[in-house]
């Protein structure tokens, strides 16, 4: 696996853990 597609992969990853924490604590955030 290329570096790239690495933190792609952590990046997209991150960013839906990031979202659901704040959907479910602060929903009017987003």
């Amino acid at each position: 696996m290329s570096q790239s597609t690495a933190t792609k992969y952590s990046r997209e990853k991150g960013t839906k853990t990031c979202r659901k924490l704040t959907h479910r604590n602060e929903p009017q955030s987003f």
